[in-house]
């Protein structure tokens, strides 16, 4: 059976069983992984994948049940399993089966020049990126990953209500990872991409970029402890972000989480920080025109100047705050709950460049790489103590690489911290949202060396 043709199963059994109130979320994708070591083909995965969860509303009640079979069985299965959930499930959260919002604005996810894409020119490019990374420098001694991964899927939202949404969406990405000698000493950094355009990928890019990386790391040194001025390239700062961005979930201040809790219309950071949240961002990688609840999806800014303009919301979040949703409903897979999560989640650019933004700060570190981001971060508290690399900024330009330097300080404090925003806005790889920011400078923060 079709997934389309279970669907209009579904309903109909619904309807036979007098179930008024429910909601169809289906899901399909295929995946695409090839890399190569040493000129061979290493790993190569395809995997493609389909299914239905079914969502139930009974006296209050409210039964869920997920099935990715696709035959007269599912049927049952899922309208039997949804209505038992329903029957024993007891929630005060409100629920309710969303009508649709009045539009929807067209949000283009789907690129045919990826979907052309062949296994076979995959390959080829995966093996151009190793082979562009050998040629770069005598220096480099392994190439352990030149990987191509490909991605695609359809979500189709249907309820009782008369909603019936559909979206698609694709996307391709190159990863590659080199290691140079310096010395007994060797040196590893990785360049990634994502792509919504085949005509964009260059493999001599992305290899340049991951051993130029590399060899910047050699004759890296220790540096005192002290406090210091920052600046946090994109590439850091991203990380830095989405570990952190949880803060801003209506969902996280409900219960607790964090300190944002009651701050709309409050100053919380820097007036040169504005935090957007955009679903509509063209040829963003977390674009879609409709949340997991079938709400439109809309631009804001969660932070403007500085002042928390709103926190991001689901219907019910929203509905217990006693404000309007705004469209961050997320399903992290088909049987999991209804949470909130951003979708294109970045710090607006401003309009220096990174050279011009160490200028302006004189003396002080370029962070390039922050690690232990889960266990050297709490979100709750916001305290922070993290690994880090990166180098010396003296007489306003980057100099030598620094090594072995822990950062430390608290991330609400942080955010008021942060003197100036630079033009260089990346995102990085694309989760349950994706994070974007241009290099940022700090005024202080406390660095543990020798």
């Amino acid at each position: 059976m079709e997934r389309d043709a279970l669907i209009q199963a579904v309903k109909e059994g619904a309807q036979r069983r007098g179930i008024a109130d429910w909601e169809i979320y289906a899901t399909a994708g295929e995946s695409f992984k090839v890399n190569v070591y040493k000129g061979e083909v290493e790993d190569y995965k395809v995997n493609a994948s389909q299914g239905v969860s079914l969502r139930v509303l009974q006296n209050g009640r409210v039964g869920y049940a997920t099935t990715v079979a696709m035959d007269e069985d599912a049927v049952t299965f899922l309208l039997d399993h949804a209505q038992e959930n329903a029957s024993v499930v007891e929630t005060d959260d409100p629920q309710q089966i969303f009508a649709g919002s009045s539009s929807y604005e067209k949000v283009e996810g789907w690129y045919p020049s990826l979907a052309a894409l062949g296994a076979d020119w995959k390959i080829d490019a995966a093996r151009h990126m190793e082979k562009a990374a050998w040629a770069v420098s005598d220096r480099v001694k392994s190439v352990s990953a030149s990987t191509l991964q490909s991605g695609s899927g359809e979500t189709r939202l249907v309820n009782s209500a008369g909603l019936d949404l559909r979206y698609e969406e694709n996307v391709l990405f190159a990863y590659v990872e080199a290691a140079v000698a310096d010395g007994d000493v060797v040196q590893t950094a990785m360049a990634y991409r994502c792509y919504t355009d085949a005509a964009q990928f260059s493999a001599q890019e992305i290899a340049q970029e991951a051993v130029e990386r590399a060899l910047a790391k050699c004759a890296a040194h220790k540096i005192p402890s002290g406090s210091r001025k920052i600046a946090m390239d994109s590439e850091a700062f991203c990380d830095f972000l989405e570990t952190f961005c949880g803060v801003f979930s209506a969902e996280n201040t409900q219960k607790g989480m964090s300190q944002m809790a009651g701050k709309e219309g409050q100053a919380v950071a820097a007036p040169c920080v504005t935090l957007m949240d955009d679903p509509l961002l063209e040829k963003g990688l977390a674009a879609r025109p409709f949340d997991d609840e079938g709400v439109a999806c809309r631009t804001k800014a969660v932070v403007k100047d500085g002042v928390l303009e709103t926190l991001l919301h689901n219907l019910k979040t929203a509905a217990k705050q006693g404000v309007t949703t705004t469209g961050n409903a997320s399903k992290a897979g088909l049987s999991a709950p209804i949470t909130v999560s951003p979708s294109n989640f970045f710090v607006k650019p401003g309009v220096l460049g990174q050279a011009e933004l160490l200028a302006q700060m004189g003396e002080g570190l370029l962070i390039t790489e922050l690690e232990g981001l889960h266990a050297g971060a709490n979100m709750v508290s916001g305290d922070f103590s993290l690994a880090a690399r990166g180098f010396l900024v003296e007489g306003g330009r980057k100099g030598a690489a620094v090594e072995e330097i822990t950062v430390a300080g608290n991330f609400y404090q942080l955010l008021r911290d942060i003197t100036a925003v630079g033009a260089d806005l990346k995102f990085g790889m694309p989760g349950s949202g994706c994070v974007g920011s241009p290099t940022v400078l700090i005024s202080a923060l406390a660095i543990s060396g020798q």
